[in-house]
């Protein structure tokens, strides 16, 4: 008997951000149409968010007024379908056969298991490991068993109660019966017209007559009814994981020299490459693999910032590389991989392209520096929901870091500061200084820093940051914005009721 499994993730775009930041959970994420739309509006909102008040469809203007705090972010439903992707393709360890449901916006996965199940006992104990794999990832899943991929998904997303469930064949009519009727995976129109019927359940529309149902809701509806029941076959277009595209060399006489290395290394480039041009594919990453005859082995990587298929963006790099490292000598291995990434796309010509030519020869500069200096040698800050400014931003390799993110401002990650309040420069370690303060307010009156004095002319503040009771030491600041009578502006803070200041940043 057939055997089929629906894996539902649930306000799945909130779900892979919250994936992908773990310090948004329990927080109001909010995400919303273009902003170049003429009414941007929001498109999905994460449980906090809706318990103040927003709504799909609701203006984005609207949302921040509600909840000012709320992490906002663009809707990105082509990075949710590659998560999605990447998910299904973890499923290889339960079933060769696993893809995503037929939909405009996919939110669940289709499994073949049929004769897996006795490699894990019984199929609730395969819904059961499935579950906590992706549990384990951060994920809230609902899964439902049946013999069909119309019942699995409608089980799965109107079935309440637990977090997976099996349905058997002889009793699939009576248990789809009292489901909901959009569990049949209906378009809005024909839900529409079924509500102005009167019909709600999936068992009021089987009691019709068949003959009627499609010149009064459309063949869409008796197509998913026969689905559902396993009348009509169902297919299902699995997600394999790419595969590398490998070109690699045995050398019968070891290269000698470090040109002979050279040479050879480019011929296998240029395979690897022309063999993703064949495929109509890009990489972002090529891996070189070499042996010797003492027995020894290596490797480096070039990555780049963009996907791409020339061989001239990878040669230059190569080239650099290949400086910074020491011929080893006898090799009498050799091999180049590249992971494809994603089907290649001419990026059409525009009449202005200086910004474009800009932004891809900074990302080009990046590229060399991290190759003749190394990956972990160029760095970019990342800012963390951090209350300590001087946690609030950690470096990160550009490489690695700026792959498969997305780019977020300053009032995203502080959604209750602005840039005006928080210094351009802040010091990584807090410097002592000497202050005067108002014996009335507590408050800087002038201040010693490099040996210099400040004669403060206005001072905005108190500010307090502290950080929770289960960090220790605690920190609690009063922090003061102050600005000098020769137009500098400093941000100062002391430990609670502390008479010693501290300089923290300066605003220039």
């Amino acid at each position: 008997m057939k055997r089929v499994l629906c894996v539902w993730f649930p306000n799945w775009p909130i779900q892979r951000i919250s994936a992908a930041r773990p310090e948004l959970k329990g927080r109001p994420v909010v995400l919303h149409s273009a902003l170049e739309s003429r009414l941007p509006g929001v498109t999905a909102c994460s449980s906090p968010a809706a318990r103040r008040g927003v709504r799909i469809g609701m203006p984005l203007a609207e949302a921040r007024t509600l909840v000012p705090s709320a992490r906002f972010f663009a809707d990105d439903s082509t990075a949710d379908d590659k998560e999605l992707r990447r998910l299904a393709w973890t499923c290889q360890q339960f079933t060769p056969r696993a893809g995503l449901e037929e939909a405009v916006r996919p939110e669940s996965l289709f499994l073949d298991v049929t004769g897996c199940e006795a490699h894990f006992k019984s199929i609730p104990q395969l819904c059961e490991q499935i579950a906590a794999t992706y549990r384990r990832r951060g994920y809230r899943v609902r899964i439902a068993a049946a013999a069909t991929w119309g019942a699995a998904w409608a089980a799965a997303h109107t079935m309440k109660g637990q977090e997976f469930f099996v349905l058997e064949q002889p009793q699939l009519h009576e248990t789809l019966s009292p489901l909901p009727i959009w569990g049949l995976r209906l378009p809005p129109e024909t839900l529409l017209l079924l509500a102005e019927c009167g019909l709600r359940t999936i068992g009021q529309l089987l009691h019709l007559p068949r003959s009627s149902l499609p010149s009064r809701f459309g063949a869409e509806l008796l197509r998913r009814v026969d689905q559902a029941l396993g009348v009509t076959e169902e297919l299902l277009k699995p997600e394999w994981p790419p595969q590398p595209i490998r070109a690699k060399r045995h050398y019968e006489f070891p290269l000698q020299s470090a040109a002979a290395f050279s040479v050879a290394l480019q011929r296998l480039f240029i395979a690897v490459l022309a063999d993703l041009k064949q495929r109509q594919q890009q990489t972002q990453r090529l891996q070189i693999i070499w042996k010797t005859e003492e027995g020894g082995r290596d490797e480096f990587e070039i990555r780049l910032l963009r996907p791409t298929s020339r061989s001239d963006r990878f040669e230059d790099l190569l080239s650099l590389q290949l400086e910074q490292r020491r011929f080893p000598g006898g090799v009498t291995f050799l091999q180049v991989e590249a992971t494809p990434c994603r089907a290649a796309a001419e990026r059409p010509h525009m009449l202005f392209e200086q910004e474009d030519r800009g932004e891809a020869g900074f990302l080009h500069l990046i590229e060399r520096l991290s190759s003749r200096l190394g990956a972990a040698a160029v760095v970019r800050m990342r800012l963390l929901p951090e209350a300590q400014p001087e946690r609030a931003a950690i470096a990160e390799p550009w490489l690695t870091s700026a792959q498969n993110r997305q780019e977020e401002t300053w009032e995203q990650a502080y959604p209750e500061q602005r840039p005006r309040h928080r210094p351009l420069r802040l010091l990584s370690v807090p410097v002592s200084i000497l202050v005067i303060a108002d014996e009335a307010t507590g408050l800087p009156q002038r201040f010693s820093w490099k040996h210099r004095e400040h004669v403060v002319a206005r001072c905005e503040g108190p500010e307090w940051i502290e950080t929770g009771w289960w960090r220790a030491p605690m920190i609690r600041r009063e922090y003061c914005r102050v600005e000098t009578t020769t137009g500098g502006r400093f941000w100062l803070f002391r430990e609670g009721a502390c008479v010693q200041w501290f300089l923290q940043g300066v605003f220039e």
